[in-house]
């Protein structure tokens, strides 16, 4: 988004570390369906370089292709006619979605290390195939459960909280628009104040 309030920046250098996040795991699944093909797998010394030159080229990637992305941000800005926001968006954003990132990796090793430890405690008294389904089956409604209550809720009134304040308001400057084609207008059915946080255009 062009212009947009703090929650929705906020949201998506969030939703950056959750993606970040997510090419680890699908990484990993792909290296989980690799190591169960009838290939040969490579040696040891293969291994410790390839982890170097992950350890190197990783953290120079992601740098790069964030600052090409704020560029790219940047370059619509000017052509729409907003200033451009140099690089501390980028900085920014590495501030959310690193924490995020590494927050995400360890919920997942937490989870995978609790299906272990049902996985282990059902085998004893059912099929091992019919205890990873179980066990899936119970993590994933304990997960629904905490999104869908306590996180989202908490989530929720957290950015009211915080929020609060900018929602009632609007930028200085800003006034109800007089033009019948757009919204808080006198004529429009959504009331200029009803707009909270309003930006101008």
């Amino acid at each position: 988004m062009i212009t947009e309030s703090e929650f929705i920046a906020a949201a998506d250098r969030t939703l950056a570390g959750i993606g970040a996040a997510l090419g680890y795991g699908v990484g990993v699944a792909i290296s989980w369906f690799v190591r169960r093909l009838p290939v040969r797998e490579p040696s040891p010394v293969v291994k410790r370089r390839a982890w170097l030159v992950l350890a190197v080229l990783g953290p120079v990637l992601a740098v790069y292709f964030l600052l090409l992305g704020v560029g790219w941000q940047n370059e619509v800005r000017t052509l729409v006619g907003e200033p451009d926001e140099g690089l501390t968006t980028a900085l920014e954003v590495a501030i959310v979605a690193v924490p995020v990132a590494i927050g995400t990796l360890l919920v997942g090793r937490g989870l995978r290390r609790i299906n272990g430890w049902i996985v282990r405690g059902l085998r004893r008294h059912i099929p091992d195939w019919v205890a990873g389904v179980v066990s899936a089956a119970i993590i994933g409604t304990i997960i629904y459960g905490v999104l869908t209550g306590v996180v989202f809720d908490g989530f929720v009134a957290a950015m009211n909280t915080i929020y609060s304040g900018t929602n009632a308001s609007t930028k200085d400057g800003i006034t109800a628009p007089s033009s019948s084609l757009r919204s808080g207008s006198g004529v429009r059915p959504a009331p200029f104040l009803t707009l909270k946080y309003a930006h101008a255009s």
